[in-house]
């Protein structure tokens, strides 16, 4: 999978959103996943974007089925079949991290 723009785009607007830059974390790429780690950290975030062809059983044709799985770092894999919804993971995920360094004393 590659690490396309469009989901780049949406990762750096979230690091700003909680007041990280893109320099506190490194992107690592292995099996196809995309992994974001925090530079001084353990913690992990990963997603992929599966396609699979399952058989319609009213048609009788064959379709092409996209989704994606998250993985906070060791927990179990979710599936989710909108990016929007892998933004909300990594979102939450982002906040795990800590305080939001945007967030008022």
């Amino acid at each position: 999978m590659k690490f396309l723009a469009e989901y780049q785009e949406d990762i750096y607007k979230a690091f700003e959103s909680h007041g990280y830059i893109r320099a506190d974390f490194h992107f690592v790429k292995k099996k196809g996943r995309i992994i974001t780690k925090p530079r001084d950290g353990n913690e992990q975030f990963s997603y992929i974007l599966k396609k699979d062809v399952k058989l319609d059983p009213l048609s009788k044709d064959f379709i092409e089925v996209s989704y994606f799985e998250t993985r906070f770092n060791d927990e179990n894999i979710e599936t989710h079949t909108t990016w929007d919804k892998v933004m909300k993971r990594y979102i939450t995920w982002l906040m795990s991290l800590g305080v939001d360094k945007n967030a008022e004393l």
